[in-house]
C-alpha cells in the first residue's frame, strides 16, 4: 500500500477527469439557503520534466454561488511557455505573470514531486497519501481494461481541506472570482473542522496490480453541524463534499498545441465584465 503514492514508475503523462462537488444546505433565516460548488477538468498533460509545469489541455466546468447558478464552461491550456484561457468560443493569451504565478503555486502545491521528477497524483499538485488514515486493502477488480487492487481508508479531513484550497483558489481564477474561497469549508481560514462535526470521511482508491499507480480515487466527507458548531461552520447544518479523480492512457504520449488565433490578455477583462464575472481577471490585470 505505500507504492499507492510512490510508484517505482513515475507518471509522466495521460488523460485526468476530476470533479470536486460540495452542497450545503444553511439554517432557516440565514442570508442564503444552501450552496453548491462544482468544478469539473478533463483533459489531456504532459510532464516537461522536474520543478516545470506541465502541458495541458483542459475543459473546465464551473459553477458556484458567485455564477448565480449558472455553469462556467471553459478551456485552459499550457505548451509550457504560455498559458491560453478559452472563454464564449475565443482563445485568449494569458499575461506572463499569470502564468509565473500558476507555475510557482503548482510547485508549491506539488512539493517534492515537482523538484525531484516525483511520480503518482503528486505530480498533478495532489498529494492524497497524505489524506489516508489506516488504509486497507478491500479486494481487487478491473478497471478501464487493467486490474486493479481496491483500497478502503479513513480520511485526514485537515489535511485533505488544506490540499482541496489550492483546486478551488485555481478555479477562482479562472472564473473571474468565482471559486468556493467563501465556503466554509474551503475557505481560506479554514484549518480544521470542529470536533463531532465529521459524519463521513472515507477514501475509495483503486490502483494498478502491475505498477501500483492510481487509476481512480473517490472520496467523500459529509459534516453535520450542532447547535454549538454550526457557527463556527458559518451558519452550515450540513456539507457534503466528493472528489473523484480519474487517471487513464498514463505514459502515452499525449499531443498538446496551442489554439489557433488568440487574442491578447488585455481583451478578456472586458468579456468578464459582460458575463458578469466579478472580480479578479486570470489575466493577472
Amino acid at each position: 500500500m505505500k507504492n499507492a503514492f510512490a510508484s517505482p514508475h513515475p507518471i509522466s503523462s495521460g488523460r485526468l477527469d476530476l470533479t470536486l462537488a460540495l452542497t450545503t444546505s444553511r439554517a432557516s433565516g440565514s442570508h442564503a439557503a444552501g450552496d453548491a460548488f462544482l468544478l469539473a477538468l478533463r483533459g489531456p498533460f504532459q510532464s516537461l520534466g522536474p520543478s516545470r509545469l506541465p502541458r495541458f489541455d483542459l475543459a473546465v466546468q464551473l459553477r458556484s454561488r458567485a455564477l448565480a447558478g449558472r455553469t462556467l464552461r471553459a478551456t485552459v491550456t499550457s505548451t509550457g511557455g504560455q498559458l491560453f484561457i478559452g472563454l464564449d468560443r475565443r482563445q485568449f493569451l494569458a499575461s506572463a505573470a499569470t502564468l509565473r504565478a500558476l507555475q510557482q503555486g503548482y510547485v508549491q502545491a506539488s512539493g517534492p514531486a515537482a523538484s525531484g521528477g516525483g511520480s503518482s497524483l503528486a505530480t498533478l499538485g495532489l498529494d492524497p497519501g497524505a489524506w489516508l488514515v489506516h488504509p486497507r486493502i478491500a479486494g481487487s477488480s478491473r478497471l478501464d481494461g487493467v486490474d486493479v487492487v481496491h483500497l478502503v481508508a479513513g480520511l485526514n479531513v485537515a489535511r485533505f481541506l488544506a490540499d482541496a484550497r489550492p483546486l478551488s483558489a485555481s478555479a477562482s481564477a479562472i472564473g473571474g472570482g468565482a471559486g468556493a474561497q467563501s465556503s466554509p469549508l474551503l475557505g481560506p481560514a479554514r484549518g480544521s473542522l470542529p470536533a463531532g462535526a465529521v459524519r463521513v470521511a472515507r477514501v475509495d482508491l483503486f490502483t494498478g496490480k502491475r505498477d501500483d499507480l492510481p487509476r481512480r480515487l473517490s472520496l467523500r466527507l459529509a459534516v453535520a453541524a450542532t447547535p454549538r458548531t454550526q457557527a463556527a461552520l458559518g451558519d452550515v447544518r450540513r456539507a457534503t463534499l466528493r472528489l473523484v479523480v480519474a487517471l487513464s492512457d498514463l505514459n502515452r504520449p499525449q499531443k498538446i498545441v496551442a489554439p489557433a488565433g488568440a487574442r491578447p490578455a488585455s481583451e478578456l477583462a472586458p468579456l468578464l465584465a459582460r458575463l458578469g464575472l466579478a472580480g479578479r481577471s486570470p489575466t493577472g490585470g
